[in-house]
């Protein structure tokens, strides 16, 4: 299959020495569904050479080259002023630009700042940018785009899904592209279960995008029929650990589940100290399944607001499946709800011990006529030991809720 190829150019010297830069992988699934390839990334430093170099680079090379960040109005906004020396295409103020900054923010923007900030290519597209100042531009020459995105996400994401996209679908191939969400496999356990199919389907693209407890494979193609046999046997081979088809989280597959069959759900967190919570109320509309939690950080909460015994937490530690019980049911008796789930371990780095080692997590599930405890380890650190616990108390809530609703 030719794909066309992009390629990334992540702008900012904040990126090399203090900030995370995670667009390539996001890019890299809303490219695929374009039928693009995305080739690579780069990060650049905020010069006009070093801007120009990485544009070099991946013009070479590419279709299609992304560039984020240095369009603000700033000394160090320098990403037009670089690509236009060397595409050797002209800026200019745009009175498109103008007018909309002076609707948005009237006289709380400088002159400076306006000429800066409108500054855009004479034969750009210009996308208006509803969270930010700086438009997003895409520019053809020579049979390659180049499209100018602002630094933010949350700024550039609208642009692309709305405006851009569409206008890439129709430079990129036609594909067929599929999204898996899983959980309780980690990458080389997946690798093993699919390989078969890999090998047999070699003319599809194949990815995924690990994390804590969680996975995505993503894989696109020409031919229709090898697409659809080998997502066929995907579902089929991974069944017990698929949790999404379109690209949703776990919290949003739950929230769709208790609000078709109006249940309703409580926490009691100890260890993830809310985040849990945050997942799920991340979502528009949870408010309609999802009563609270409480945040049981301490003994004290454990037996003060969920009423766990003291003898419980003596004789078996805060760590323990006997804890978890008690604060499932605790909070499940609170709340008045038909689900609960809770969470209590060891995130780290200290507090372990021989027989409970750091990344040692219990949890208890509560449904309105079953419940069932497991301790798990989660080999990491302590943000990799909660957002494991986390998904890993959301995938098993997920699995509990299917094996109620096969009972009813």
């Amino acid at each position: 299959m030719k794909t066309k190829k992009a390629y990334l150019i992540a702008v900012g010297s904040e990126l090399l020495n203090s900030k995370a830069n995670r667009y390539a992988p996001i890019l890299f699934s809303k490219l695929s569904k374009a039928g693009i390839r995305l080739q690579g990334e780069i990060t650049a430093k905020d010069t006009i050479k070093d801007i120009k170099d990485a544009v070099d680079f991946c013009a070479k090379r590419g279709n299609i080259i992304i560039i984020t960040g240095g369009l603000g109005p700033t000394f160090d906004d320098l990403t037009r002023q670089a690509a236009s020396a060397f595409l050797k295409e002209p800026l200019t103020c745009s009175k498109k630009i103008i007018n909309f900054l002076k609707r948005k923010y009237g006289k709380r923007i400088s002159q400076e700042n306006l000429y800066n900030q409108s500054l855009a290519f004479k034969k750009a597209l210009l996308f208006e940018n509803e969270r930010g100042t700086a438009f997003a531009q895409m520019l053809n020459k020579e049979n390659k785009t180049f499209i100018f995105l602002p630094g933010p996400m949350r700024e550039w994401e609208p642009i692309w899904d709305k405006k851009i996209f569409p206008l890439l679908k129709k430079k990129g191939d036609k594909i067929f592209f599929s999204s898996v969400r899983l959980a309780g496999l980690t990458e080389c356990e997946l690798q093993e279960k699919i390989l078969p199919d890999i090998k047999k389907f070699k003319d599809l693209d194949y990815t995924v995008l690990a994390g804590p407890y969680i996975c995505e494979l993503l894989f696109f193609g020409s031919n229709k029929n090898n697409f659809l046999s080998f997502k066929k046997s995907v579902k089929k081979t991974l069944k017990n650990n698929i949790y999404s088809l379109k690209s949703r989280n776990l919290a949003q597959v739950l929230k769709i589940i208790f609000t078709k069959k109006k249940l309703t759900l409580s926490l009691a967190e100890s260890c993830t100290g809310g985040l849990i919570s945050s997942m799920i109320t991340s979502v528009p509309g949870s408010s309609v399944f999802y009563l609270g939690g409480v945040n049981s950080y301490s003994n004290l909460s454990k037996t003060k607001i969920l009423s766990v015994k003291k003898s419980t937490l003596k004789k078996y530690g805060a760590v323990s499946l006997e804890c978890a019980e008690e604060m499932a049911l605790g909070v499940k008796k609170i709340f008045g709800s038909d689900f609960s789930v809770s969470v209590t371990g060891i995130a780290g780095p200290g507090g372990g011990t021989k027989k409970k080692p750091v990344g040692t997590v219990c949890f208890a599930f509560c449904s309105p006529n079953f419940k069932y405890s497991v301790s798990v380890f989660f080999d990491g650190d302590r943000d990799f030991v909660r957002m494991s616990a986390a998904n890993f108390a959301l995938f098993g809530l997920l699995k509990l809720i299917q094996f109620y609703r096969r009972r009813q």
